[in-house]
């Protein structure tokens, strides 16, 4: 007698189906995360300004000098002004990606 013969045999069945408030919960909650990163991207508390990434400029010529300003002001340009800012707005990316899978998954007739 082998050991598969031993497991107990595994039936197959149907995965359960989500309740009609379950599949609309990720569209709430979307709505939710849109609306705080709204939020955090209007208001901009100012104990939370980023430092000048670059308070002192150089005096350096050269190639090399010349490089090192163009690399440091554009890091200055991409640089975020504001933590809060960011945040919101990440939230509210992440919040319009839940929505967007959750309706595409409701268009395409997927079921949980």
């Amino acid at each position: 007698m082998s050991v598969a013969d031993k497991l107990p045999a595994l039936k197959r069945h149907r995965p359960p189906v989500a309740t009609h408030r379950e599949r609309w919960k990720p569209l709430a909650f979307g709505a939710g995360l849109i609306a705080v990163g709204a939020l955090l991207s209007r208001f901009r508390p100012s104990a939370l300004d980023m430092p000048n990434p670059s308070p002192m400029r150089d005096v350096r010529s050269g190639r090399i000098g010349k490089a090192v300003r163009v690399t440091r002001d554009g890091a200055e340009r991409v640089a975020p002004d504001n933590v809060t800012t960011k945040i919101g707005s990440s939230l509210a990316i992440a919040g319009a990606a839940m929505i967007a899978a959750r309706l595409l998954d409701e268009v395409s007739g997927h079921r949980r």
